[in-house]
């Protein structure tokens, strides 16, 4: 599993980085095959309101890490965002009993 402080850590200051295009380069480089940095750049998608490409890069982290509550969170509002509410709410599911555990944006 994937340590909360350090997804938190990188979408805080990965996000609100001027330099952030350049960030996600490195980050691809040394984990090309991470969960984390398919979910750290699915949430700069996110953010950007680029949902096909979010929705994407959510299911990637998924994919690699099925447990990972946060790309479950996040995928689940990109779907609710796109109107799929039933598929949505799978993913809220998932995600719901670890949401005390980690920090999220739930302004959405």
């Amino acid at each position: 599993a994937i340590s909360s402080a350090i997804y938190n850590y990188s979408l805080q200051n990965i996000y609100e980085s001027s330099d952030s295009k350049r960030i996600l380069s490195l980050l691809y480089e040394v984990t090309s095959d991470s969960a984390l940095m398919f979910a750290v750049m699915g949430y700069i998608e996110f953010k950007e309101q680029h949902d096909v490409e979010a929705k994407n890069l959510f299911q990637s982290a998924i994919d690699l890490e099925p447990d990972f509550a946060e790309a479950h969170w996040y995928l689940g509002q990109v779907l609710k965002r796109r109107g799929d509410e039933t598929e949505a709410e799978k993913h809220l599911e998932i995600a719901k009993p670890y949401k005390r555990l980690w920090v999220i944006d739930d302004s959405y």
